[in-house]
């Protein structure tokens, strides 16, 4: 009975230890809040065989915006858009985008945001 209830301990215990943590975690007065994840989308009217812009709903009390195309050092822009030029026709690009705090006393900055696939537009 003892190596039953021994290893339900070892099982159940880590389980409930992580949770307890996770939930803790975001409640911390102590900690500045996060801003919210942009929510990037391709502007399709803006798409050309070698450019593509990227937009986004502004960031309450973001300064700016870091973004990443393919995998790329970070671009910064304080407007909620960033256009790419001099990509190949019909290729597709990843993107993803953080806001950066304005005040770091009350707030972090974002996650990043999602990952989204971007396509020029063919050679006609």
């Amino acid at each position: 009975m003892n190596r039953i209830f021994s290893y339900g301990i070892r099982i159940v215990l880590p389980a409930l230890l992580s949770a307890a943590l996770a939930a803790c975690g975001t409640d911390d007065p102590d900690l500045p809040a996060s801003l919210a994840a942009p929510q990037p989308r391709q502007d399709i009217e803006a798409t050309t065989p070698h450019k593509v812009t990227i937009v986004w709903d502004a960031v309450d009390n973001a300064a700016g915006y870091n973004c990443v195309l393919d995998e790329s050092a970070p671009f910064y822009t304080e407007t909620p858009q960033v256009t790419y030029g001099a990509l190949a026709a019909s290729t597709s690009h990843t993107f993803r985008v953080m806001a950066i705090t304005r005040n770091a006393s009350l707030f972090r900055n974002s996650e990043w945001s999602r990952t989204i696939t971007v396509t020029t537009a063919s050679e006609e």
